[in-house]
């Protein structure tokens, strides 16, 4: 068990995928936008989703057009649909949401128009300037965990926030990825 609320993001091999799985973390996060290098298709992540069990599956899009997402939504069947577009959350889709930004956005998004708020480009410092953070808010905040392994240890039991999110790498061609960065910052956390 991991210490610490955990998703990774642009996941996009069996392997990885597997050792998140093992290593019980908690949302595997997948981007379906076309544009994206770490774009995963269709089948392939039906064939990983098929390896797995206990984690809960995100889709990262960029769509805004409700019928564009409600046909993805359709498709992939994920468990979170993790977004950068307030638009999105307004559409009230049947879905839970992540929504993604940075601290600023805090401030107009409301609380209850998401299931979690994944805040990008955290800088390390940061969390000793929100003491402002309600248990509410704290409850939903994930933190970009690409941050140094310092950063990560002296925030394991900090309150102020629900978790991190870590990105895993692409494969460098069929059957071999470098994913010993993860792998070690999962093991920061684990218990």
């Amino acid at each position: 068990m991991l210490k610490k609320f955990t998703k990774v993001s642009n996941i996009s091999n069996l392997s990885v995928a597997r050792y998140c799985a093992g290593m019980f973390v908690d949302l595997l996060s997948f981007n379906v936008n076309e544009s994206n290098d770490n774009f995963i298709e269709l089948a392939k992540y039906q064939e990983i989703r098929g390896w797995i069990a206990g984690c809960k599956i995100v889709i990262e899009s960029d769509l805004q057009d409700v019928e564009e997402l409600t046909t993805l939504i359709e498709k992939y069947q994920p468990d979170y649909l993790q977004t950068s577009h307030f638009s999105v959350l307004e559409l009230k889709l049947p879905i839970k949401y992540i929504f993604s930004g940075n601290s600023a956005d805090l401030d107009f998004i409301p609380n209850a128009m998401y299931d979690y708020f994944q805040i990008n480009g955290f800088p390390n410092n940061v969390l000793d300037d929100f003491d402002i953070f309600s248990s509410d808010f704290s409850s939903k905040l994930i933190l970009n965990g690409e941050n140094s392994e310092k950063f990560i240890v002296q925030n394991i039991d900090n309150p102020k926030f629900l978790g991190f999110n870590f990105n895993s790498t692409k494969e460098k061609r069929p059957g071999y990825q470098d994913f010993d960065d993860l792998i070690e910052k999962l093991e920061l956390l684990d218990e």
